[in-house]
């Protein structure tokens, strides 16, 4: 469908606009949270829970929904979009700022908020910010990150929501010099088989 050709493109261009070199993350000691490593261990935890997914989305106010069944998810792919907002980057440990927060939050309980985020015009992840519940520190209940690419040739903005083993959101938009803006809003739900963690 001519939906997901959409979608494709979309998660293509911000790869392509977001691509850093693979060496530099084997050489970076990881320095803030690591997100790859949850995002791989989350991978292999919603294929083993036998999660199936329902997905729908808007691109440019054309609106689709879809379903799949777990035997045909790559969550590796799902998740990739999330993935594509870690920080540990050796560049950029200089550049970033550090706030933690406890608070109380009524459907939680007691919480700790670690929000990383930088003003350098270099560095494409501009926040992320990952949730904790204060009694378990080993897995965030939610991450969110926003990622941002401006130049005089083209402004794209991304947007990630991630409801750890229920679900994902990201938004975003791209203008390109001369060309209508784009927007997309994608919206993942989780149904799992198996719920225990």
């Amino acid at each position: 469908m001519a939906f997901h050709r959409y979608i494709f493109f979309f998660l293509f261009l911000f790869l392509v606009v977001s691509c850093q070199k693979k060496s530099d993350e084997l050489l970076v000691k990881k320095t803030f949270f690591d997100l790859i490593s949850f995002v791989e261990k989350e991978s292999k935890n919603l294929k083993d829970k036998g999660c199936s997914i329902y997905k729908e989305g808007e691109i440019n106010q054309n609106s689709d929904q879809t379903s799949l069944p777990s035997n045909e998810i790559h969550w590796d792919k799902e998740l990739e979009i999330l993935a594509n907002m870690d920080i540990n980057k050796s560049s950029w440990i200089d550049h970033f700022i550090v706030d933690t927060t406890k608070y109380e939050n009524q459907q939680l309980g007691k919480i700790i908020q670690i929000h990383y985020h930088t003003k350098s015009t270099k560095i494409p992840v501009k926040d992320l910010v990952i949730i904790f519940q204060e009694e378990d520190l080993t897995r965030p209940v939610w991450i969110e990150a926003r990622r941002e690419v401006k130049n005089w040739i083209f402004h794209t903005q991304q947007k990630v929501f991630y409801n750890t083993g229920s679900g994902l959101r990201a938004e975003g938009y791209q203008k390109i010099l001369w060309l209508k803006e784009k927007t997309f809003n994608i919206t993942t739900i989780y149904n799992c088989k198996h719920e225990s963690n």
